[in-house]
């Protein structure tokens, strides 16, 4: 499968407070799950944002976004949406429970922005911690 992967680090970034190991699983899963609803040679952008006193991480990809209908139950452990069901019989759907969980003993939140047919993007920040 051939996906274009994109990144925007800014040479200035900050260094944040946070688990390097629970933040990399945070990263696999949203990378894993755009890997796996980008249709072949669709994008996948991974960002950061600065902000006052926090940077934000996103992740974005370019696949069919999730249905307004489901997005309130994406961070449910073992929810998987009807399309998902359908497609991967077998996965397990803790993904983005785990991510959304590593977030918030992190002090934030995950924001979701969702274009049906055009995308998601995975978007939360962390706070900056010293010295860049």
């Amino acid at each position: 499968m051939a996906l274009k992967i994109e990144s925007d680090v800014p040479r200035d970034a900050p260094f944040v407070t946070a688990d390097i190991g629970l933040i990399e699983r945070v990263f696999e899963n949203l990378i894993e799950n755009a890997i796996r609803y980008t249709p072949e040679g669709g994008t996948i952008r991974l960002s950061v944002v600065l902000n006052r006193g926090s940077v934000f991480a996103q992740v974005a990809d370019t696949g069919r976004g999730i249905p307004a209908a489901e997005l309130p139950n994406i961070f449910d452990r073992t929810y998987r949406t009807v399309k998902d069901r359908q497609d991967r019989p077998r996965g397990t759907g803790l993904g983005l429970a785990i991510a959304q969980q590593i977030v918030q003993l992190h002090g934030s939140s995950m924001e979701v922005e969702i274009i049906v047919g055009a995308g998601t993007t995975f978007r939360f920040n962390l706070p900056t911690g010293g010295a860049t």
